[in-house]
């Protein structure tokens, strides 16, 4: 994250802190972090995120343009619902997958539906195993339920004859 200039306004002092590098790292080691801290809350999304090279910038943009809670708890499904509207439809998927798991795990009496373009076995295995799934042998349409009512809390249900 870069320090933002100095302008010729400021006081010196704030000129100085502006080109320090102590300030560099501790901008740093804040963003490493919150990183940190969404991978161990959100573990399906930030590993998607950081098998595509995406988790950084997806942190960076979260933290500077949301009102971010101290609380992880609520962090993490803050960034969860910030996803959908900043990704591709695979993120969204597991964003949302995650977020509804999070909230019935929590004792939510809701039932969620998400829409998969890929198999969401598939997805999650490769996930499990920090590996990226693969994707053309994987599509079709398919639908996770997530609920209390479902002995795992979601079952899969593929969507047949549905073009993606």
């Amino acid at each position: 994250m870069p320090t933002p200039a100095p302008t010729p306004d400021d006081p010196p002092y704030i000129q100085l802190l502006a080109r320090s590098s102590e300030l560099m790292l501790a901008r740093e080691i804040a963003h490493w972090w919150r990183a940190y801290q969404i991978e161990q809350y959100c573990p399906l999304t930030a590993t998607w995120l950081q098998l595509h090279g995406l988790l950084d910038d997806k942190v960076t943009r979260f933290y500077e343009n949301t009102n971010v809670s101290a609380f992880i708890e609520q962090a993490s499904a803050d960034f969860l619902d910030f996803l959908p509207a900043h990704a591709d439809s695979i993120t969204r998927s597991i964003s949302r997958f995650e977020k509804a798991l999070l909230n019935v795990r929590r004792g939510e009496k809701k039932e969620y539906e998400i829409d998969w373009e890929l198999n969401p076995y598939t997805v999650l295995d490769a996930l499990l195993n920090r590996r990226k799934p693969d994707l053309e042998n994987s599509r079709g349409r398919y639908i996770t339920s997530v609920s209390d009512q479902h002995p795992e809390f979601f079952a899969v249900f593929k969507i047949e004859n549905h073009p993606i």
